[in-house]
């Protein structure tokens, strides 16, 4: 899983109560880290994909906002559960 955001999958309802200073994003967060790992699921936090290099049908090649390239057995599942998910901007 890749997410330009420095953790994983957050209760996004909850947001607007960490944004007042009344919880923090640690309480919101889903699953720990020990989560991913348990079912398989890498994730690459603070990592935007900004770039995905295909053939009809499958991702072969995914470029990370850094500049990094995911190839190969990674891009192959990722081709079978590709799914884009475009979020907000944080406002501060």
């Amino acid at each position: 899983m890749f997410g330009d955001e420095p953790y994983g999958n957050y209760n996004r309802i909850l947001l607007s109560p960490v944004l007042a200073g009344e919880q923090t994003v640690g309480e919101i967060i889903l699953n720990p880290l020990s989560w991913y790992e348990e079912h398989g699921i890498t994730l690459h936090k603070g990592r935007k994909v900004v770039r995905v290099d295909r053939v009809p049908g499958i991702a072969r090649e995914l470029m990370a906002q850094t500049g990094e390239w995911f190839r190969a057995d990674l891009a192959r599942q990722i081709s079978q559960r590709l799914a884009k998910a475009a979020g907000g901007k944080v406002m501060a």
